[in-house]
């Protein structure tokens, strides 16, 4: 039922919210999201820089802001896309659909089925919305090559603060995990080379670009600890299989 609810909340969102588009809300409406747009392009140039792939799965592609990275970074690789939402996985094919090496398929990830095994599976601030991580994880190094690299950035849980500061956390937003937790699952599952990093960094309750950009300068260049944690709003977890 819960990804029913992500499914239909997205594709009430694309046709009556984001007025005036969906990737123009999400990172460039205000300058607090262009500034996480730049931190999590600056993310990817770095620790994506290496990552040498010819069959290439994205969860959650939404728009494709980041899809059109990976693709400018190998455009002769294959590149399948999974969105649960069809107004999500429409705008996707709307950017990539006149290429043919790219696929679209609309399916919750936890159905997906697919012929191919990956070398690169990426997954940007989709993960969160998984209700069972353990399975997710399963299913991401089922489809990895063996040596194949996965990176996911999802957003990084602030509940304790939430309630401390008396809001409410919609049902639609209390499956984040924690990088700690979510390391736990991938060992468990077989995962290897596990690294976190922070992505869009913030600073805490006072949510405004030029001091954002200050704490990125800061701690953007450090592996993700608890301190960092505090500052940090979405993160990366970069893992390989065996």
């Amino acid at each position: 039922m819960f990804n029913q609810e992500v499914r239909d909340y997205y594709n009430q969102a694309i046709k009556n919210k984001f007025n005036q588009g969906y990737e123009y809300e999400r990172w460039f409406k205000d300058d607090v999201r262009k500034l996480s747009y730049q931190m999590t392009l600056s993310a990817l140039q770095h620790f994506a820089k290496d990552i040498d792939f010819a069959n290439y799965l994205e969860i959650g592609p939404g728009a494709g802001t980041w899809t059109d990275f990976f693709f400018t970074m190998n455009k002769s690789a294959n590149f399948d896309l999974v969105d649960i939402s069809d107004e999500m996985l429409k705008m996707a094919k709307q950017r990539f659909g006149r290429f043919g090496n790219f696929r679209f398929f609309l399916s919750d990830f936890a159905d997906f089925v697919s012929d191919r095994k990956y070398d690169f599976i990426f997954s940007a601030r989709a993960f969160e919305y998984f209700s069972d991580k353990e399975k997710a994880v399963n299913k991401i190094l089922t489809f990895l090559q063996p040596g194949g690299q996965a990176f996911i950035i999802t957003k990084y849980p602030k509940y304790l603060r939430s309630k401390l500061f008396g809001k409410d956390v919609k049902q639609l937003h209390k499956y984040q995990i924690s990088p700690a937790d979510l390391h736990k699952i991938i060992l468990r599952q077989g995962g290897c080379c596990i690294e976190k990093y922070p992505v869009v960094l913030y600073f805490p309750l006072f949510n405004k670009a030029g001091l954002n950009k200050q704490v990125y300068q800061i701690l953007h260049k450090y592996k993700l600890n608890s301190f960092i944690g505090l500052f940090t709003e979405s993160y990366l977890i970069k893992f390989s299989k065996k």
